[in-house]
């Protein structure tokens, strides 16, 4: 057993000389060469890829059928048919450019719905006022 110590011991200070041997080289490289970087930092160029463009959302326009605490029922569309859209309170409400509460819409307006992606929710209600009305608050 003692005469493996020594032998165990040689062999782990030359174990920890060996990785200082190899970072003292790669220091000494960039001091020679400050623009090269060593192997291991070095990353691979990539040529920008455009990204793709966001597809255009739909904007669905008919007249108001229905409306209920969370939900709009329109006729309209393509093809033309009823279409029902869940409304929260992140839904957008205007009536002739003016921010409306949702309350304010009535069953006959005009209104242009634009949708989530998923044709479910209504991210934004522009609606006319009928006519004779005034848009209220």
């Amino acid at each position: 057993m003692r005469k493996f110590l020594p032998s165990l011991f040689c062999f782990l200070i030359l174990a920890s000389l060996v990785p200082s041997a190899a970072y003292s080289k790669e220091k000494q490289l960039r001091k020679t060469n400050p623009q090269q970087q060593p192997a291991s930092q070095a990353t691979p160029q990539s040529t920008p890829q455009a990204s793709p463009s966001p597809t255009p959302q739909k904007i669905i326009q008919g007249t108001i059928v229905s409306i209920g605490a969370d939900f709009i029922t329109l006729n309209g569309g393509q093809p033309p048919s009823a279409r029902t859209y869940k409304v929260t309170q992140n839904t957008q409400v205007s009536i002739n450019s003016r921010p409306v509460f949702f309350a304010s819409l009535k069953p006959g307006m005009t209104v242009a719905v634009t949708p989530t992606f998923d044709q479910t929710y209504a991210n934004m209600i522009a609606a006319s006022s009928l006519p004779g009305a005034p848009a209220s608050r």
